[in-house]
């Protein structure tokens, strides 16, 4: 087409779904050793252990992780951001702690968009190992991560379970 011609055979909204989907099919997946190397600095042995703690399906991390499928968007940019920093990390162990129980004071930005005080704002070191009880840490792995369970009425629900532990190393 005549970059001069204004016309196009496409209606607009067919375009930006053309555009979106070739933004989509651009992008840079995590390829399988990246997936293995998220894992194993994050200190966990075994993939379901990884799994586990992100929340994610076993038997896909399985299949991430030896290159039968990639993940998708979203399970891609959790397993960057859990590996980013210790903070983000720290932040996903406390999730787990409060059993994913939402709070408004946990979050930055949500506190500046409510005028609410952050609930580590007075907190000049990483403020998610400091709120948990960690210095700026690094982690020993051991046999099992930690086991949890959240009570409802008489049923006892487990959270997480995974095969590796992290333990303060002083």
């Amino acid at each position: 087409m005549n970059s001069d011609c204004e016309h196009s055979w496409l209606p607009s909204s067919e375009e930006e779904r053309i555009d979106l989907y070739v933004l989509q099919r651009s992008r840079k997946f995590l390829e399988p050793s990246h997936v293995k190397m998220i894992r194993e600095s994050l200190g966990f042995s075994t993939k379901t252990s990884a799994a586990n703690f992100l929340t994610l399906n076993s038997k896909a991390f399985t299949k991430w992780e030896n290159g039968y499928t990639e993940p998708n968007t979203a399970n891609d940019l959790l397993m960057r951001l859990a590996v980013f920093s210790e903070a983000n990390f720290n932040f996903i162990k406390e999730l787990h702690t409060k059993r994913f129980a939402f709070d408004p004071v946990d979050y930055e930005m949500i506190c500046k968009a409510t005028g609410q005080e952050w609930k580590y704002s007075s907190i000049n070191v990483n403020p998610i190992s400091a709120a948990i009880g960690f210095s700026s840490s690094l982690f020993q792995n051991n046999k099992t991560l930690y086991s949890h369970s959240a009570i409802t009425g008489s049923q006892q629900i487990p959270q997480f379970t995974g095969s590796d532990s992290y333990d303060e190393v002083a």
